[in-house]
């Protein structure tokens, strides 16, 4: 039987075992969100498989100019991240152990290759040495004789007591400073669950609920939280916004007229009512009004985006939706799709053909000749 071929870390992504092996490479800030995501993520089987001591991957980096031991304390205090319970599979009641994230102070007095000088997975933890910050290093907050003395200690009694002591410091005042550089990052906003929490708020600044089924997602709420939230929307705003969500080109054109007509209690009728010249006569049976109908333009379209856009189809229910966001109360809107001219077909009723058939007043063309102009032809009535 062939011995096991298995690698130190074969169970870790390629990131992360970048990070591992070259940690200097890396961002301290970066490091610890990738690292917390990773750990949030992994499921604790995998987590302690890959933590074992006969799979231990020693990070530390090789620019060092004391020869100090890079082995680590077991007096550690846990802090910062634990992989939650419900990651682990339902047969265990609980879980053995977790795989955590604790800081080291860095032991040299060398100038550091990057803000990591190591990063070390053994014991069932992550072990990570900040060069820029602590309490003992070049950078450290300590004397430096301090840092010269537990060196010497570690060297000459092969014991990690002192350093692992001040750990205990350093590990929470560094937990603290990363959490309070997240604190106004919205890219960092999570709450324990992994959740975003960003994304919470923007929606409740949004003032909007999300539909059901699915239609538009919560994201797209989140991004267009300002617009929505505005009391009055141009019509260049939405076709920005329209375009964007879409990919396809939109054109929303604003107060278009369109005649009404007026019930009879409301008509002027002489000797009887509304014939005073000095309270707006009207003349007729129906009124012109620009403030019910707008219209919107999507197009050049290819044939598969045309469809999608038809009534019923899946773009003309987003678009309902997308339109339903905004204060359009009495506001109806006619969509007009116009199709490209490399799209346009003649006239088939067959659907086994590769244009899948015509349908009357919508996509149905009488043609001898290849179009040689987009047609805008397919248009219909839309109420949010």
């Amino acid at each position: 039987m062939p011995t096991p071929q298995r690698k130190p870390g074969a169970g870790l992504t390629g990131l992360i075992c970048t990070l591992l092996a070259e940690p200097q490479r890396f961002d301290f800030f970066q490091a610890v969100r990738l690292l917390e995501q990773w750990l949030r993520s992994q499921p604790q089987s995998d987590a302690q498989s890959d933590a074992q001591p006969d799979a231990h991957l020693d990070a530390q980096s090789d620019v060092q100019s004391d020869a100090h031991s890079d082995a680590h304390s077991d007096a550690q205090v846990d802090t910062h991240v634990d992989v939650p319970a419900a990651a682990w599979p339902a047969a265990q009641a609980e879980p053995p152990g977790t795989l955590q994230l604790r800081y080291r102070n860095h032991l040299s007095l060398a100038f550091p290759p990057g803000e990591i000088s190591g990063l070390d997975l053994a014991g069932g933890r992550l072990d990570l040495t900040p060069a820029f910050m602590g309490l003992l290093g070049g950078s450290g907050a300590l004397p430096h004789h301090y840092t010269e003395r537990i060196a010497a200690h570690e060297q000459r009694e092969d014991g990690q007591a002192p350093r692992a002591f001040l750990d205990i410091f350093s590990n929470r005042a560094l937990a603290m400073f990363c959490q309070g550089w997240a604190t106004y990052r919205p890219e960092c906003m999570q709450e324990a669950d992994g959740s975003d929490g960003y994304l919470a708020r923007l929606l409740l600044l949004s003032g909007a609920q999300p539909p059901q089924g699915g239609i538009i997602d919560r994201e797209t709420f989140a991004r267009y939280a300002v617009q929505i939230r505005s009391r009055t929307v141009s019509h260049d705003v939405m076709t920005g916004m329209l375009t964007e969500y879409f990919g396809v080109p939109f054109k929303v054109e604003p107060l278009i007229g369109v005649w009404e007509a007026l019930p009879v209690a409301q008509q002027a009728q002489l000797g009887r009512s509304h014939c005073g010249l000095r309270n707006g006569v009207l003349l007729g049976e129906r009124i012109n009004r620009c403030d019910t109908l707008a219209r919107i333009r999507i197009g050049p379209l290819r044939k598969a985006d045309f469809d999608r856009f038809l009534p019923r189809g899946p773009g003309a229910e987003a678009l309902q939706a997308t339109l339903a966001m905004f204060c359009t109360v009495g506001i109806a809107f006619e969509v007009r799709l116009r199709l490209r001219a490399a799209d346009t077909c003649g006239f088939c009723l067959r659907p086994s053909e590769p244009q899948g058939g015509a349908r009357l007043g919508v996509n149905a063309f009488l043609l001898n000749a290849p179009s040689e102009s987009d047609r805008e032809d397919a248009s219909y009535l839309l109420t949010p």
